[in-house]
């Protein structure tokens, strides 16, 4: 059995391209470098290991995370990376699973690896959604339903979505009864939710430059389809919105590398603004 009968939607580092192979000695530069870092300010091994890990992982996801909300600029993607940097000393790594499992929706969603995923890609970001949402957010079957309806409203859409996303939402009551979960008011903050809205405004001008795509599918070697790849950006802005909204300063650092994506793709088109003749 082929891989791609299991899963369509993986994306292979392949370290014949530069910008791939400069991620890769990043990551491994920051995961080395951060643990020594913290070593000799006077941590224990084992944590300076693994805040070297998580650190490391966080640039890489931040890397990865604006390849899918930007595919159209690699430089975009280490703006998002310096960023994720930085804000892991200052905010920490964010929730990794969290960050593998927008990942995951996101290429549903955009399909920048040029197939339509299989139902064990869906089943599978279903099931991570289910179990982040058992650690206390519905809002992330929600937002799984929604990535998986989209996915099969839009073109050449995956029909079998319509259940699962129906699944998604059941899931979702099943877990707000059994947990009993409500809106925990001395979590919230508008400190949080307006850094959150400040952010995602800032994101929006890219969606909008986003009506034309040049990159293609790994796979197919295809175009991608504007309406997927704008359906994704929207859908990462709403998760770190509703994150913020539901869990305030936590939910907002807990996808500090989506924001670290979204913010320096972001970035990347006002610099290519500025100076037009700069190309990503």
């Amino acid at each position: 059995m082929k891989f791609n009968t299991i899963s369509s939607i993986g994306r292979p580092i392949d370290l014949n391209y530069p910008t791939n192979r400069a991620i890769a000695l990043l990551t491994l530069g920051v995961m080395v470098a951060g643990a020594a870092f913290q070593f000799f300010s006077d941590r224990d091994w084992v944590q300076s290991g693994l805040w070297g890990l998580t650190t490391g992982l966080a640039v890489f996801l931040a890397w990865a995370l604006c390849r899918e909300v930007d595919p159209d600029h690699d430089l975009a993607a280490f703006v998002a990376s310096a960023l994720a940097l930085t804000g892991s000393f200052i905010w920490g790594a964010g929730s990794l699973g969290s960050i593998l499992w927008i990942l995951l929706l996101l290429r549903i969603v955009n399909r920048t690896a040029g197939l339509p995923s299989t139902i064990f890609d869906s089943l599978g970001a279903l099931g991570l959604a289910a179990w982040l949402a058992w650690q206390g957010n519905w809002g992330y079957l929600v937002i799984t339903a929604t990535g998986l309806f989209i996915d099969g409203a839009l073109q050449n859409g995956n029909k079998h979505q319509f259940a699962l996303a129906a699944l998604g939402l059941c899931l979702s009551v099943v877990v707000l009864n059994l947990k009993k979960q409500g809106l925990n008011e001395s979590e919230t903050s508008l400190l949080a939710l307006g850094a959150a809205s400040g952010l995602s405004a800032l994101f929006i001008p890219l969606i909008a430059a986003s009506r034309e795509i040049d990159s293609l599918g790994d796979v197919s070697g295809e175009k991608l389809n504007p309406r997927r790849v704008q359906a994704a950006q929207v859908l990462s802005i709403l998760t770190g919105m509703q994150a913020a909204f539901w869990s305030g300063t936590a939910g907002l650092t807990a996808f500090m590398p989506l924001w670290a994506a979204t913010t320096g793709a972001a970035l990347f088109l006002f610099f290519r603004l500025v100076c037009p003749g700069e190309q990503g």
